[in-house]
């Protein structure tokens, strides 16, 4: 987050807002956040649990999701928000990979490497477009989810 922050203080534009939520528990790094968000009326910073009531609401406030992970597998986070029809911008890795290839470059863009101003506004440019919704998440239903976990499971059990 902190070089999300760093990012974002680059982009000149005044109607931006970038705002940061949930409990952090690393208390050298909600001190960085606080440092570098405190000269910066654009950024709002709510360190603090958000109860399930407000996680909706929180989500669906957002043009964009920029989730800025240094190193990702997989993130239930990016789910949330394209669940809630939010666009969000993640780096490739892991299986954010596979994810952007399933529900398609309308709602998930990646970058490579490390986010820089230039992806940011872009990305912000992009998420202002229209989109078909809902955000096609069908490979992550219950039912597609569970029979492909059985089938993997039958699979292994027969040695294939």
């Amino acid at each position: 987050m902190p070089h999300l922050i760093r990012v974002f203080k680059q982009l000149g534009d005044p109607t931006l807002q970038l705002f940061i939520a949930g409990r952090c528990t690393n208390a050298a790094l909600l001190q960085e956040l606080v440092k570098l968000s405190a000269d910066e009326t654009r950024i709002i910073l709510k360190s603090e649990f958000v109860p399930d009531a407000e996680v909706a609401r929180t989500v669906c406030a957002a043009d964009l999701m920029v989730l800025p992970f240094s190193q990702i597998l997989n993130s239930g986070s990016a789910l949330l928000a394209l669940s809630f029809n939010v666009p969000i911008l993640v780096p490739a890795q892991g299986t954010l990979i596979e994810l952007a290839e399933l529900v398609g470059p309308e709602w998930v863009r990646t970058y490579p490497d490390t986010l820089t101003p230039e992806i940011l506004a872009d990305a912000l440019q992009w998420a202002a477009q229209p989109r078909p919704t809902p955000a096609p998440l069908d490979h992550f239903d219950w039912d597609s989810s569970g029979k492909a976990t059985a089938d993997f499971l039958r699979a292994i059990a027969q040695g294939n």
